[in-house]
């Protein structure tokens, strides 16, 4: 079909809801050969679709959400994806890129499953964002006893007095998950 025409990028109805998706939002949830055919053949990864809640999100966003939901490790592979190729096509040190390496940096030490997030850092994130939950970074490193990473995460401008979105510092947080004594250390 493609050969032939066909866009890969247009919006569709699905009979059971009012939700507008696109072969890409669709396909996050197949194999990341797909994604990134899909991605190869024109799909605008700027392109804002509804996500879980029908709010706007990008295809990152709902790759994000996927993999939360969902722990197979093609969510993972597909939002890995997603994420790169958009990075790829915006300008380094513009907004849109900043905003994109700030999510990826902070969504991957909140879910603590992808040690990768280091990279993401070095790229320009900034450490002073809440994730989704409403958390800062630190506190999740420091909640799991991980003062390299609160250290390095101190060392590229994270605010170690910031409140999160329920009035708790890190240092908070760490004792909460009885972690104190590796956050009086950071």
């Amino acid at each position: 079909l493609v050969a032939a025409g066909a866009a890969v990028d247009v919006p569709y109805q699905p009979y059971t809801s009012v939700t507008y998706a696109t072969t890409l939002a669709q396909a996050i949830n197949t194999a990341p050969a797909m994604v990134a055919l899909l991605i190869e053949l024109g799909a605008d990864l700027t392109r804002l679709v509804p996500g879980p809640d029908n709010t706007p999100c990008t295809y990152a966003d709902l790759a994000r959400a996927k993999a939360e939901r969902d722990p197979r490790p093609i969510c993972r592979q597909n939002l890995a994806l997603l994420e790169e190729r958009l990075l790829e096509r915006l300008e380094p040190g513009s907004p849109a890129y900043l905003d994109a390496v700030t999510a990826g940096c902070v969504e991957r030490i909140r879910l603590g499953a992808d040690a990768d997030w280091q990279r993401w850092l070095e790229r320009g994130a900034d450490p002073n964002v809440r994730d989704t939950t409403g958390l800062l970074p630190i506190a999740h490193l420091l909640g799991r006893g991980d003062l390299a990473g609160a250290e390095l995460l101190i060392a590229h401008g994270a605010a170690i007095n910031n409140v999160d979105a329920f009035g708790r510092m890190p240092l908070h947080w760490a004792a909460e998950q009885g972690q104190l004594e590796a956050a009086l250390q950071a």
